[in-house]
């Protein structure tokens, strides 16, 4: 009985502690892309960082795909961007 009862209050207050460090831990928010998944407490702010990569290799007129024009001197036909994102939130309320 006094093992159940030990079991009992370890994971009382471990479950309590998760709980309440939760909100603190990065993987208790939704992913970078997802807005609006938490509320930041007055004073409370949260700094991001994401690095992407877009590479573009056909040309699309809507979703079809398009032979490049051979009638300019310049037409786009590949190109590989690296992106590098930082935000900053800050709540005043």
């Amino acid at each position: 009985m006094n093992n159940y009862i030990t079991t009992l209050a370890i994971t009382l207050y471990a479950g309590t502690s998760i709980t309440l460090l939760a909100g603190s831990r990065a993987n208790a928010h939704a992913p970078i892309g997802v807005m609006g998944d938490h509320i930041h407490k007055k004073g409370g702010w949260m700094a991001s960082y994401r690095f992407m990569t877009m590479e573009m290799n056909q040309i699309f007129d809507g979703s079809n795909a398009i032979p490049a024009p051979t009638n300019y001197m310049m037409t786009p036909a590949k190109m590989t961007m690296d992106i590098h994102a930082w935000s900053h939130v800050w709540s005043n309320r």
